[in-house]
């Protein structure tokens, strides 16, 4: 073992020639004194995708410093980060999500990545660079079709596990909106940031108290999650490395929602409760992709 004197840059993305050799006394053959190979240094661990979860809501003065360093997060990370804003007490609330957070975190703004410490979203760039240095366990692949008669869109989650597991591990699927509008005082954004009395924060110091629902443009807004926030336990009989098995969800769309703005999250849950890895993809990439069928995972649905 080898622990070399001079750290390589990793940001020198590509291939890397190195070399070893021994050299012993008296030893006249050279022809098996050395080997060769190629590092290849990629920007991320491959199908790696890491997911932050804030807890905000309208009401919340504090908040637009969470949707503030979400959108740092979705330009800092691109297509390796999901955001998902989970709302409380605003017409964006889906109360199964909601209550799922509120079991691990309580304050406004808060957030989790890959539902590790609570923190707030300011601190959220350094733990999603750490996650995405660490290899998934499994790897993920969304599919879906959708019934434009009884607006219903089913998705199939297709896990693929590169390392052993336990049956305690979960797959969740969630629904998320971006740009997100409505109308009302409740689609206002209460911002304690007007004024600049409390510093910069995105633009946000230059807007009033209140900013108007017209004004305001929602982003990564949960809609919906199945079975439940904490997944659904369903390895049982699949866990071991090289194995896949495929999940199936239904999910009613609600009129007021624009599948165009939508991604289909899946969750693949550890038995400690963290995120090891998710999948990412629009609607129609899914559909494209195709519904694979499988496992029907019953959820709940919140009746008002």
């Amino acid at each position: 073992n080898f622990t070399h004197s001079t750290d390589y840059d990793a940001n020198n993305i590509g291939n890397i020639d190195i070399s070893v050799w021994v050299e012993f006394a008296n030893d006249e053959d050279h022809s098996n004194d050395t080997l060769s190979s190629i590092i290849t240094v990629l920007s991320s661990i491959p199908n790696k995708i890491t997911v932050g979860e804030e807890r905000t809501g309208t009401w919340c003065g504090w908040c637009p410093r969470g949707a503030v360093f979400m959108e740092r997060a979705e330009s800092t990370y691109e297509q390796y980060f999901q955001g998902i804003a989970v709302h409380n007490g605003d017409p964006m609330t889906n109360s199964i999500y909601d209550g799922g957070m509120g079991t691990l975190i309580s304050g406004y703004p808060s957030a989790l990545v890959m539902r590790g410490a609570d923190i707030d979203p300011s601190a959220i760039l350094d733990p999603i660079a750490t996650s995405l240095q660490i290899a998934p366990k499994g790897l993920l692949v969304n599919g879906a079709q959708y019934d434009d008669q009884t607006n219903v869109l089913e998705v199939s989650i297709e896990v693929n596990l590169e390392e052993n597991i336990n049956s305690s591990w979960k797959i969740a699927c969630a629904i998320v909106e971006n740009g997100v509008t409505g109308t009302g005082t409740n689609f206002g954004q209460s911002n304690y940031y007007a004024g600049g009395d409390n510093g910069e924060m995105g633009g946000y110091e230059s807007l009033p108290g209140t900013v108007p629902a017209a004004d305001m443009v929602y982003e990564e807004v949960a809609r919906a999650i199945m079975p439940n926030f904490a997944g659904y336990s369903g390895f049982d009989d699949i866990n071991t490395m090289g194995g896949s098995k495929v999940f199936n969800f239904s999910f009613a769309m609600d009129a007021d929602w624009n599948m165009d703005e939508m991604h289909i999250v899946g969750l693949f849950i550890s038995d400690n409760g963290s995120i090891d890895n998710a999948s990412s993809t629009t609607i129609d990439e899914a559909i494209d992709h195709g519904f694979q069928e499988g496992k029907v995972v019953l959820g709940l649905e919140d009746n008002e």
